[in-house]
């Protein structure tokens, strides 16, 4: 059975590639490309060799096959090497470039170099499942993240009620494993998820004992209910200041001891357990294959009104509550979109107006101009080729309770910074689009420190990693907007 090796080009020319292998290896066990080929630009995979995993790689020997592309004026090396075993072979890759290399990988690999002509570019090393053997893509891009923001006409918002990013995705990549890519370059290529060493403890609960993070949830006895799985758990953690700064305490070591307080006879062992893949395999699926953002903090430590008040004015005016409920009178990206002449509509899918216009009554409430329309507005022009959204548009979820967090897959699309494998991610993010894709913001804690982050507004420093023993930490931005990422360590 063999490996396939590509190459994944998202520049904005085709490239050309030679390949040789020492030592020498009968092409009976791999397909042995003669002279150069061709590898067109756009991002899709092309081909450069197969090579055989099982059959002629001698037991204890080592084959090193390079192929060298070209990339500003200076030669890349992408190689793979096979160490025949018993009955197969193990496969590393490195690529090497203007003087540095990666050094042999099992795993996914990067590099970052200047080329000759002054120009930063990266290339990723992904392994890609395929039947027996893994396939190797080598994905190869510029690094200007200037060219992709020009392409976008309309940045659509989606604000919406929702978990935290350990609650849903912090089982997504098995220890051992990692993103194919990680931006910015140089941050920690490991996935900021859970351990099952994780745990919190209280001394009213599990006698003192620590209480360990679980991987997938689990029915719960409550007197004469039952509390399904779906809905763990239940209730709620508190999603007020004071709640959310004693969830957070001693190193995110606070959240059993905060949930004892939520409601009596409650198991409160519940609040320690996160869904598994197998759980949400589709809303697992879309993050591990685009991208999700595992550094990404929420404005205020609390509930949904602050939150919304940084994503739509950079500030929550002085409010760590919700209460008290009174309408905001300060500036508005929605002024400022205002002031700069570009077009803006805020979509509502409820029948009650959307928070924005409840938020802002006072200055919203006389204007000519509607601030909130209906979610069938928005649908329409998305549908057709001939409408046209607003540049800037913000539709608002209708969401009900928590029973609808966990199971409302389609919220994945949304979480992006960790990207999957480097061919697809980097194929989407040159393709053209009159529509950029939809972001989401968390709004209030259905579960866990979770609401809205500074979006658009905010000049704020991002705030501090969480801290955690043995850990490398280093921000990341988004791609996408997605939910922020705290629940029990």
């Amino acid at each position: 059975m063999p490996t396939n090796v590509y190459v994944a080009n998202a520049l904005t020319d085709g490239l050309t590639a030679t390949t040789q292998i020492a030592p020498a290896l009968s092409s009976e066990y791999w397909s042995a490309p003669q002279g150069s080929a061709d590898v067109p630009d756009g991002g899709g995979n092309t081909e450069l060799y197969w090579i055989d995993r099982d059959e002629g790689i001698t037991d204890g020997a080592t084959w090193v096959v390079t192929s060298i592309v070209t990339l500003g004026g200076t030669p890349v090396e992408l190689q793979v090497q096979l160490t025949g075993t018993f009955a197969s072979s193990d496969i590393a890759i490195q690529i090497a470039a203007a003087g540095d290399n990666t050094g042999w990988q099992i795993g996914n690999t990067r590099l970052t170099f200047t080329a000759a002509d002054g120009n930063d570019y990266v290339v990723v090393g992904t392994y890609v499942s395929d039947d027996v053997y893994n396939d190797v893509v080598f994905a190869v891009s510029e690094q200007q993240q200037g060219l992709i923001l020009p392409q976008i006409e309309h940045v659509v918002v989606l604000m919406m009620e929702n978990r935290s990013l350990d609650n849903l995705l912090g089982w997504i990549y098995p220890t051992g494993t990692a993103p194919g890519q990680v931006l910015p370059a140089g941050s920690c290529p490991d996935y900021d998820g859970l351990q099952l060493s994780f745990s919190n403890s209280d001394p009213g609960v599990n006698g003192g004992q620590p209480v360990h993070v679980t991987n997938g949830t689990t029915d719960w006895d409550e007197g004469d209910r039952t509390i399904t799985q779906w809905f763990v758990p239940s209730p709620d953690p508190g999603e007020e200041f004071d709640h959310v700064t004693t969830q957070i305490s001693n190193n995110m070591g606070g959240f059993l001891t905060d949930y004892v307080t939520q409601q009596a006879d409650t198991p409160a062992e519940q609040i320690m357990q996160c869904y598994s893949v197998a759980q949400l395999p589709i809303l697992s699926t879309l993050a591990t294959s685009f991208a999700v953002s595992d550094a990404w903090f929420c404005s205020v430590p609390s509930q949904t009104w602050p939150n919304r008040g940084f994503v739509q004015t950079g500030s929550s005016d002085g409010f760590v509550n919700n209460d008290p409920y009174l309408p905001w009178d300060i500036t508005t990206i929605f002024d400022v979109f205002g002031q700069n002449g570009l077009s803006w509509m805020v979509y509502n899918d409820g029948v009650l107006p959307s928070l924005t216009k409840v938020m802002f009554l006072d200055k919203y409430i006389s204007t000519t101009r509607p601030i909130s329309a209906g979610s069938r507005s928005f649908r329409s022009p998305v549908r057709s080729r001939i409408a046209r959204l607003p540049a800037r548009s913000f539709p608002r979820s209708a969401s009900s309770s928590r029973t609808s967090a966990p199971m409302a897959s389609t919220r994945a699309i949304i979480r992006r910074t960790t990207c999957g494998p480097a061919s697809s991610f980097s194929q989407r993010s040159t393709r053209r689009s009159s529509r950029a894709p939809i972001a989401t913001r968390s709004c209030s804690s259905c579960c866990s420190t979770n609401m809205a982050e500074p979006m658009i507004m905010s000049n704020r420093p991002a705030a501090p990693s969480r801290p955690r023993p043995g850990r490398c930490r280093a921000p990341r931005i988004s791609i996408s907007i997605g939910s922020a990422s705290a629940f029990p360590r």
